[in-house]
């Protein structure tokens, strides 16, 4: 690549947001991938005559996840056949849950997704808190998953309790690496809770463990809340051990199916989640395309190489 960035806006609001935010702090040129749906429903994108052909292509794969992923597949595929070098940026990155063949005869969605992404021109990828970083050697290419927990550390400073009196948790020992990271920058300490997972039924069980817990504020971290059954059932436990009040800290908020009754009903005092999905009434969003913004400035110094 010998030519400077310029940032192409995917379809939906939130790909549009993210690329004004990432263009306005890069100072570079904005482009929108123009977008209708024929009376039948069927998605329809046209990619407008850009000027250089370095693309920061900035598409996010919200509800609906499907008609996101096909407009995504259509831009990609368009940009390929004009030269374009594509560099891909999806903040929330969906079917990523799926990411093993946990019953026999289960199809690896991720593996798939990045698999087409790869084949259909992206050159490089980069994505807000994957589920598991092991994910993205199914893309055969550069594959980053940005880091967001320092930032929305330093942003929730002055939201949350001092962090001599917090701990820290993570939802279970495999996903300590968000507790310690955030912690890392808050200036706490972490934990990790025990949980134990039901592969047929997907009910979650807590194991009992000793934490450090009475007369302290939780923050539980995780990459993504979606039903909150997890953390609704860790907060109640945390509580009945004495903490003082519990927070939940997300990169994604899917907060599906009554999950932020579920969560103030089991006593989390505050939800805060990144801006990755749309907005629910009772949840604090930050935004998080400076991660993004971040990870590209050297291109706004040295061009792209």
């Amino acid at each position: 690549m010998d030519k400077n960035l310029l940032v192409l806006a995917g379809t939906g609001e939130i790909s549009r947001r993210y690329a004004e935010g990432v263009a306005e702090s890069l100072g570079l040129e904005i482009y929108n991938v123009e977008n209708k749906v024929f009376p039948d429903g069927e998605s329809y994108i046209r990619i407008p005559e850009l000027p250089d052909n370095n693309i920061l292509y900035i598409q996010n794969l919200d509800p609906p996840q499907d008609k996101r992923l096909w407009e995504a597949l259509l831009a990609l595929d368009k940009l390929r056949s004009q030269g374009y070098n594509v560099i891909l940026v999806t903040p929330y990155l969906a079917y990523s849950r799926q990411d093993k063949e946990f019953l026999k005869g289960e199809a690896v969605s991720v593996a798939l997704l990045l698999r087409l992404l790869r084949s259909l021109g992206a050159e490089e990828f980069y994505t807000i808190e994957i589920h598991k970083m092991d994910s993205l050697r199914h893309f055969a290419g550069r594959a980053i998953s940005l880091d967001p927990y320092p930032y929305m550390a330093g942003v929730l400073a002055d939201k949350l309790p001092h962090p001599s009196d917090v701990l820290v948790l993570s939802p279970d020992l495999g996903a300590i690496d968000r507790a310690r990271r955030f912690a890392d920058a808050f200036g706490s300490e972490f934990d990790y809770i025990v949980k134990r997972r039901d592969r047929v039924t997907g009910e979650v069980y807590m194991e009992p463990k000793e934490i450090p817990a009475r007369g302290r504020s939780i923050i539980i971290v995780d990459d993504i809340i979606s039903t909150g059954g997890t953390m609704a059932k860790a907060a109640r436990m945390l509580l009945e051990q004495g903490a003082t009040d519990v927070y939940a800290v997300a990169a994604h908020g899917l907060l599906v199916g009554g999950a932020v009754d579920k969560l103030r009903n089991s006593g989390v005092k505050r939800i805060f989640v990144g801006d990755t999905l749309p907005p629910k009434e009772g949840v604090d969003q930050v935004e998080l395309y400076p991660v993004v913004a971040r990870e590209f400035e050297w291109v706004n110094q040295h061009g792209a190489s």
